[in-house]
């Protein structure tokens, strides 16, 4: 069957109210680990991590950070406008869009639409002793979003610096609740870095100092990537079927030495393990976009992978060859990083090119993160699910973990 044939109601299960992690464990690595392997369920704790993986695999991780994206201006009537900062309007802009000192423009959700139909919503703020302003101006609707332009007064501060001062927090909307002082930490992995995303990459939020340092004496390798992770990654599948669903765009970027440690390890025959479906939708992307390169149907540059692109080619091209040849390319042309966005869909029928296992959460019925799982295990989702529930596992962002291995 074609993906696209998929009923998103096959894909559900009964998630009960009292399993969804609402709070943070007080330590990380003291989560639940589920660990499926051909067909066989075991039951561990985070921190046992190191010892479960086996001592020549190589973690991928995905270094993003969130940044507080939600901003609130009030109109001069008294309504408070929510605007929810998804990604920057040129898609490879983060970077110079948080360090922007003037202006900048930014595809965002607002709450309150109805009530801000045009015009400029100020806020005015106190920084280091002086008093600013800062400016939304609604440029244009788009089909589900809204183009805002900001500026802002404080030649001192950045747009980052803007939103760390005046923004939220944008914890999931399924927590029910106010971002609150422990989110500020606990919602960010140790090793977060490169700021862009609205959204932790939950998978990541297990790792302590400690468990890094117990892979890194048991000789296990790490590579790094980044995805920011969009609001769309809470999108509910309203279609009845998968070819009626849009999946979202996220940016993607990976260095020249990440590519290497991957051809390293395809090379040596290192299982690679992703850390979350982001890494894991991230990886499997720089596989379709080295054949498009491969077959010079695209520049080394310009990454951009749709959400059907797997299920439109048929290859058996060697992935470390893609690899190979995508990092010959890079040096070619002097580019140490490659940057562009994804909207792969991996679904039931997906063939996984690079990636071997996947760390990850507990996610919702009818979600096309859980029909990423299956895809990996096939309908083992099911059993997996059903035991994780009859264990007392967390469920969601802030929930327990599982390493599932991908079925061959």
């Amino acid at each position: 069957m074609h993906p696209k044939d998929l009923r998103i109601d096959s894909f559900t299960y009964e998630l009960p109210e009292a399993a969804v992690a609402i709070y943070p464990l007080e330590n990380r690595d003291e989560s639940k680990l589920l660990i499926y392997k051909n067909g066989q369920i075991d039951h561990f704790e985070f921190k046992q991590f190191p010892q479960l993986v086996p001592n020549e695999a190589m973690l991928v991780l995905n270094n993003t950070k969130v940044f507080h994206a939600r901003l609130f201006f009030q109109k001069e009537s008294g309504s408070t406008i929510e605007i929810f900062c998804l990604s920057p309007y040129e898609p490879k802009a983060h970077v110079n869009n948080f360090a922007s000192k003037t202006n900048c423009t930014w595809e965002c959700y607002i709450g309150n639409a109805k009530k801000w139909k045009s015009g400029v919503l100020e806020l005015n703020f106190e920084f280091n002793g002086n008093s600013y302003v800062c400016q939304a101006e609604l440029i244009k609707k788009q089909t589900n979003t809204y183009l805002v332009k900001f500026s802002w007064n404080a030649p001192e501060l950045c747009f980052l610096d803007l939103t760390e001062l005046l923004g939220k927090l944008p914890i999931p909307p399924y927590l029910d609740r106010d971002a609150e002082l422990i989110d500020e930490l606990r919602y960010q992995t140790v090793f977060a870095e490169k700021t862009g995303s609205v959204a932790a990459p939950t998978a990541s939020l297990h790792f302590t100092p400690a468990v890094f340092e117990a892979l890194k004496n048991k000789g296990v390798d790490l590579c790094q990537l980044t995805l920011h992770v969009g609001a769309g990654t809470f999108k509910p599948v309203t279609a009845s079927t998968i070819e009626g669903h849009e999946m979202h765009h996220e940016t993607v970027e990976i260095n020249l030495d990440s590519l290497q440690k991957i051809a390293a390890a395809l090379q040596k025959n290192q299982p690679i393990i992703c850390v979350g479906t982001t890494a894991l939708r991230s990886l499997e992307s720089i596989f379709w976009h080295a054949l498009n390169v491969f077959e010079n149907q695209t520049a080394v540059e310009n990454l951009h992978i749709e959400q059907w692109t797997p299920y439109q080619t048929t290859t058996n091209a060697n992935a470390l060859d893609l690899v190979q040849n995508l990092i010959t390319e890079m040096q070619n042309a002097n580019i140490h990083a490659i940057r562009g966005t994804t909207g792969i869909l991996i679904a039931p029928g997906y063939a996984f090119r690079l990636a071997n296992a996947l760390v990850t959460n507990f996610h919702q019925p009818q979600s096309t993160l859980l029909l990423l799982i299956a895809a990996i295990i096939g309908d083992n989702w099911k059993l997996v699910y059903e035991s994780a529930i009859q264990n007392q596992y967390r469920f969601l962002s802030y929930g327990d973990s599982s390493l599932l291995w991908i079925n061959h």
